[in-house]
């Protein structure tokens, strides 16, 4: 009977931990999507301005159109990037509230989540 308790613990100390492991793969790699979403976009939208502004200087009245189309796209992708920011942050901080929550059932040096969270709090008060 102990020896079935033994492996129950075993197995669920495994399993948190498995859970564990992709909650944390989850936070790291949205993280990184954000900012490489915007990066890119950013840089996007420098260059388009840059043609933008190149193209109004000496533009003829027939190339308005495609000026004006070259604004809605720079606009539509900052768009983008505004909704997909939000829908991104939500799904990372599902994945640390997941990352916190097991770290309370596992041993104290195991803990980054609420390391960093407790270092923040610290540091804005």
């Amino acid at each position: 009977m102990c020896q079935e308790t033994m492996n129950e613990v075993k197995l669920d100390k495994e399993t948190t931990l498995a859970e564990y492991h992709p909650a944390q793969e989850t936070d790291h790699h949205v993280d990184v999507v954000i900012w490489e979403a915007a990066a890119i976009i950013w840089s996007a939208n420098a260059l388009l301005l840059g043609f933008i502004l190149e193209a109004w200087n000496s533009a003829k009245p027939s190339t308005y159109f495609l000026i004006l189309l070259g604004a809605m796209l720079g606009l539509g992708m900052t768009r983008f990037l505004m909704l997909s920011f939000g829908r991104l942050k939500a799904t990372q901080l599902l994945s640390f509230g997941v990352c916190q929550k097991i770290e309370k059932q596992l041993p104290r040096y195991f803990c980054l989540h609420s390391k960093i969270d407790a270092a923040y709090e610290e540091a804005c008060h």
